[in-house]
């Protein structure tokens, strides 16, 4: 999955800016902070929820790729 811009830190707690889409929901998500529970997965730290059309177009299209999967 393509990564935002972040940074880490001393507890592998990613800073940046990404997006993501909650699979039970199908929420969309501004992500602030993050954690990788694998290579696919991650869980959001600081988040808010936004509207499907305000994700920028390219992390839709990532997001949509991984739905299909």
């Amino acid at each position: 999955m393509t990564e935002g811009t972040d940074r880490w830190n001393e507890n592998d707690i990613h800073d940046g800016e990404r997006y993501a889409r909650s699979p039970l929901t199908d929420a969309y998500y501004r992500v602030t902070r993050w954690e990788r529970i694998d290579e696919e997965k991650i869980r959001a730290i600081g988040k808010t929820e936004v509207e499907r059309e305000d994700v920028p177009s390219e992390w839709l299209e990532v997001l949509d790729d991984a739905k299909m999967d």
